[in-house]
């Protein structure tokens, strides 16, 4: 900005608007406003122009963010849910079949993958959930909407990672060595009161027979996932 208060009109980086007696607005550098106001009169005006440049920023930020979350929100519903949801369903299935024993000592194993078995997901469910919410102010952001979607930001983010990680888990489980060690490890792990026989189906499904009372044989659809770009995700979230 060009200082009206100089001779020599210098330019200064940071500055002031000053209102004169006639009325008139003026530009003061920061350096020349020394020589006009006291201390605590620039330093009151700093304090006010640095909050309004952080709102500003909060504000711009948002809008970025808002700006990406359709887009986000639609590879969420079309692939990245889809997949969660078969890895949920894969894992729930192996969780009613094992044992609580036998699911302990699985993920004491060297077995890859088994963090989940028997657990839900709902991580990327949530995800939409929140960008629903997020988009509710997309017509306009105050300060304290955009400090807002900022915090939410972060939750989201989160359940982006959690939900990664088990997508990863689940493909680390039905990997085609990994089921093979599975199928192996049920084998040398049968016991008196937990008798399970299992084999690989047309690489589709496990089929599980139960030998203990009365026979049982149940099924698990191998799932057919994809890895998540995570930073991909992240960067849409962050804009």
């Amino acid at each position: 900005m060009q200082c009206a208060f100089c001779i020599q009109h210098q330019r200064h980086r940071k500055g002031y608007l000053a209102l004169l007696d006639d009325g008139k607005r003026a530009l003061c550098g920061n350096v020349c406003a020394t020589e006009f106001f006291d201390k605590a009169t620039i330093s009151i005006l700093d304090r006010k122009r640095d909050l309004l440049a952080e709102e500003r920023t909060r504000k711009q930020r948002a809008e970025v963010i808002l700006k990406n979350l359709p887009t986000l929100q639609l590879l969420i519903k079309e692939k990245i849910r889809p997949q969660e949801k078969s890895a949920e369903n894969a894992m729930l299935s192996l969780g009613e079949i094992l044992s609580r024993d036998q699911i302990k000592r699985i993920k004491a194993s060297e077995l890859n993958g088994t963090l989940y078995i028997g657990c839900h997901s709902r991580a990327f469910a949530n995800v939409s959930g929140g960008i629903a919410a997020m988009l509710t102010h997309a017509s306009g952001i105050s300060s304290r909407d955009a400090e807002r979607l900022l915090e939410k930001r972060e939750k989201i983010r989160d359940e982006i990672c959690n939900g990664v990680k088990f997508i990863s888990e689940a493909i680390q489980f039905f990997r085609d060595d990994n089921l093979k060690n599975f199928l192996n490890w049920l084998r040398e792990n049968n016991s008196a009161t937990a008798r399970i026989s299992a084999r690989w189906k047309n690489n589709q499904t496990l089929e599980f027979r139960h030998l203990e009372g009365k026979f049982k044989k149940q099924q698990v659809e191998i799932p057919q996932l994809e890895m998540p770009n995570r930073e991909h995700l992240l960067e849409l979230l962050t804009g």
